[in-house]
């Protein structure tokens, strides 16, 4: 039986994940969704926050109702925080808000997602990264003051899911804003994007798709920023052999930036075209890749060429390494590559990987980054299970004077069903992140909770 951890740990419901280009398929609603039904749970946690007692509550509900072609869910989370040390001092914690809603007929899909959550820095600096998102320094902050609130939402409509000929519009908008920071590296900012894809497949082997899309950047901070950004690209898929695949894109890109720096407005335009090549060919223990790309960034193009072999191998093992170049816009080539093993084990799995990479971050610096990473996960008796992940970050900037800034990361947890609605877990995190010129900063945190889940059907 899996368990959800308490709110203040699993933070404000994701928005719904959205295929851009068009997705091919329509994807349904599960016969078990279907009905009214209410999740909730309550978790009951001792703590030890960098040494400091706490008691930490926390409460998480969601209320869905489904049909054949409709899903609509509410959700929301909340956790109460008193320091053992200060009861007076304690209240409620990361709160977060959603809604989504979800209508596929099969041939049309119309999705909405919105949700509202609070963090304190502390927490969010425990949270794991992003499995989508592209690591970025900024998880790096040596602050634990301050709140980060954010409020998200996305709409869009997909049209011709099993028609020869399909269309989709999308609108998103992301507003992030700080209170009580010290850390200027957190700046306020809002993101608006609006987005249209059409396809047209010739046949069921060669697919082309045109799509544009307007996105504006707001980032309020010492030196505010407006980005605009318009993209209108064409892209084709084609399946030349039952093993060869190829695919392309080009598209026109326009960035223009108004920075203001003591009350003086600078403003830059760049403008190009983008250029993405991929191919891979599967083989009977593996297969090979090939990615191409030179893509406009704020501060100039980057170019990427990467070569990859995956191997499968017996026992469910996979292994997957890469090899390459980045070209950044200050004209120096650097090397790049990733190794990657995974395997199913008899009783659990065990992941690594190595990769080295060089990248305009989201403050627009050129950075060299070195990440290492592995986790192993270990299914006991009694549906208990223990889970051991490490990450070891090296970050080198290589232009301007921003600090070069490393961290290590130690996470064990282990779970344990009590009965089908209790639930106890226990666990211990521990992170060092070092930034050149500064004091070590180092966060721990040992936990041991019980939670009740309940469920309610109709």
């Amino acid at each position: 039986m899996a368990w959800r951890g308490a709110s203040y740990l699993a933070g404000a419901s994701a928005l719904v994940a959205l295929s851009w280009p068009l997705s091919m398929f329509a994807q349904g609603i599960p016969e078990a969704e279907g009905g009214v039904r209410a999740e909730a749970g309550i978790d009951l946690r001792l703590e030890l926050d960098n040494g400091d007692p706490e008691f930490r509550t926390g409460f998480d509900l969601d209320l869905i109702t489904a049909t054949r072609t409709q899903r609509l869910t509410f959700s929301g989370d909340f956790g109460l925080t008193v320091p053992l040390d200060d009861p007076e001092a304690g209240g409620f914690s990361d709160p977060s808000y959603g809604i989504d809603y979800l209508r596929d007929t099969g041939r049309s899909r119309l999705t909405f997602s919105a949700d509202y959550s609070e963090t304190d820095i502390d927490s969010l600096r425990r949270l794991d990264d992003d499995l989508i998102t592209e690591f970025d320094e900024s998880t790096l902050t040596t602050s634990d003051d301050g709140t980060r609130a954010r409020s998200q939402a996305q709409i869009a409509l997909e049209l011709g899911l099993t028609d020869p000929v399909g269309a989709e519009i999308r609108y998103r908008f992301n507003d992030v804003a700080y209170t009580d920071v010290t850390d200027p590296d957190l700046e306020d900012s809002r993101l608006d994007e609006l987005a249209l894809a059409l396809r047209f497949d010739v046949d069921p082997t060669l697919s082309f798709s045109l799509d544009g899309e307007a996105r504006r950047t707001e980032t309020e901070g010492l030196t505010p920023e407006d980005e605009e950004r318009i993209r209108v690209g064409l892209g084709v898929d084609w399946q030349a052999h039952p093993s060869l695949s190829l695919n392309g894109d080009i598209a026109y890109v326009q960035i223009v930036t108004d920075t203001t720096i003591l009350g003086v407005t600078e403003r830059d335009e760049r403008d190009g075209i983008n250029l993405t090549l991929g191919a891979a060919l599967d083989r009977p223990n593996g297969g090979y890749s090939f990615d191409l790309s030179r893509l406009l960034n704020t501060t100039g193009f980057v170019t990427t060429l990467e070569v990859g072999r995956r191997f499968d191998l017996p026992r469910g093992a996979v292994v997957s390494a890469t090899i390459g170049a980045t070209e950044l816009p200050d004209g120096e080539i650097y090397p790049t590559g990733a190794l990657t093993y995974g395997r199913e084990t008899a009783r659990g799995d065990l992941s690594l990987s190595l990769a080295r990479t060089a990248a305009i971050n989201d403050d627009d610096e050129a950075v060299e980054r070195t990440i290492l990473s592995g986790q192993y996960r270990l299914d006991l008796p009694r549906d208990a299970g223990l889970s051991l992940s490490g990450r070891l970050t090296d970050s080198d900037y290589v232009m301007g004077v921003t600090p070069d800034i490393s961290s290590s990361r130690l996470s064990v947890t282990y779970n344990h069903p009590l009965t089908e609605d209790w639930g106890l877990g226990a666990g211990l995190t521990w992170e060092v992140t070092r930034e050149e010129g500064a004091a070590d900063d180092i966060d721990s945190r040992v936990f041991l909770s019980l939670e009740r889940r309940f469920t309610l059907r109709r």
